[in-house]
């Protein structure tokens, strides 16, 4: 009977204090690399009738050296190297919550744990799974193995070994925006002189297909 009570005693401990809950846990994304962000996503819940302060902290349990992942939070997303953050969620409210990975064309398997908690009531926590499985996807890049950038890092310029194959060019940030777009057979040289020092991403996008080819380029 006591060992009856006590569970019951927990169970309506964790009831009373655990007030926020994920939509989907573990979120799981598989990865296909024609796709240039993989995205696992869930919606975090604040289930009190007041608004809550949460901190949430990812801890990446494998993650390929080759990936860049990054958290979004329902205010925005965040450089790769943000770890912890704080967000506020009115009493009811949910918003998307998502891990964003950038492959540079490697295939891996990556899982990432983030904790929320009540920044006024640790007890009031929980952990979400972020899973990303390797694609077997027919949309596989299969250009520009050779390709490369020259110089990197870069200052005024950059460019690229062989165009032939390349339609459109795109120079994203590290939060996925697209800062600079060129087409390949227009110019030998990207200009990036006017963007600030940095980590980017370059796209390149196959002339006569959806394939990609991405690569990491630093502005000095």
């Amino acid at each position: 009977m006591k060992h009856s009570l006590t569970i019951l005693g927990i169970f309506l401990h964790l009831a009373l204090f655990s007030q926020i809950s994920l939509s989907t846990n573990p979120a799981i994304k598989t990865v296909d690399l024609a796709e240039f962000f993989n995205k696992a996503v869930t919606t975090v819940k604040n289930n009190s009738n007041s608004k809550v302060t949460y901190v949430w902290t990812v801890t990446p349990v494998t993650s390929p050296s080759s990936w860049i992942f990054q958290v979004c939070d329902i205010n925005l997303c965040y450089l790769p190297t943000t770890l912890t953050q704080e967000f506020d969620l009115e009493a009811g409210q949910e918003g998307e919550f998502y891990i964003q990975v950038s492959h540079n064309n490697f295939r891996g398997d990556g899982e990432y744990k983030v904790k929320f908690v009540n920044k006024n009531n640790p007890a009031d926590s929980i952990t979400g799974t972020f899973i990303f499985t390797s694609s077997v996807s027919t949309r596989d890049i299969t250009f520009g193995e050779n390709i490369k950038i020259q110089p990197n890092p870069a200052n005024q310029y950059f460019q690229i070994s062989d165009t032939k194959q390349i339609g459109k060019v795109q120079v994203l940030n590290m939060v996925g925006s697209v800062v600079k777009t060129y087409y390949a057979q227009n110019t030998d040289q990207f200009d990036i002189s006017d963007l600030p020092s940095g980590m980017y991403m370059v796209k390149m996008i196959h002339k006569n297909s959806n394939k990609v080819k991405t690569l990491r380029l630093r502005k000095s």
